[in-house]
């Protein structure tokens, strides 16, 4: 460990050490309104700290913003969270914080337009294309353990296979059994 590193992690036990003998005494700074910022602001408030958040920006995010450039629109950040165990802290944080979102049932799909950033209830697919999707999906399995398994290895023992060096268009067209219409 450098002695700059040893320095800073000495400095940042001892601020620790006086934020936790000091709850109501001084406001912890956190410098950065990021998700990060946020987050350990929010929980240092959970604990009864008094906090003060310092952001060069005159809006919070961090690098969760959106930018639109040329009428199209890019979100930097999160577009979509479900409310499944792998989000359930930032669920309840996004609920606490009293800020406005939408809901999506997940039993559905959604269209998302990336100009405008909206999200529109998709149509469901039809019973004949979920059981041809369903069919495809087997046989690539099959094809996958067949062609594929075997050589699965680093290096190829016994040369590149020959059905590795003819065009990527030649190659699928010579597998494809049928094409799957999606409404």
């Amino acid at each position: 460990m450098t002695m700059k590193l040893f320095s800073l992690v000495v400095a940042l036990a001892s601020l620790a050490n006086a934020a936790a003998t000091a709850k109501n005494h001084h406001p912890i700074c956190v410098v950065g309104a990021g998700v990060s910022g946020l987050t350990a602001a929010k929980a240092l408030e959970d604990k009864g700290y008094k906090t003060v958040i310092f952001e060069k920006r005159d809006t919070v995010g961090g690098k969760c913003q959106s930018h639109y450039e040329d009428g199209q629109y890019f979100p930097l950040g999160a577009v979509l969270f479900t409310e499944s165990p792998s989000y359930a802290e930032t669920f309840k944080l996004v609920k606490s914080s009293g800020a406005a979102f939408d809901t999506f049932d997940p039993a559905y799909a959604y269209n998302y337009d990336p100009k405008t950033g909206a999200a529109a209830l998709m149509e469901p697919f039809a019973p004949a294309t979920i059981k041809a999707l369903q069919e495809e999906l087997a046989r690539y399995a099959g094809l996958w353990q067949k062609e594929f398994a075997p050589i699965g290895v680093p290096s190829y023992k016994n040369g590149v296979p020959k059905q590795f060096v003819v065009p990527a268009q030649e190659w699928l067209l010579s597998r494809v059994a049928k094409l799957v219409t999606i409404n």
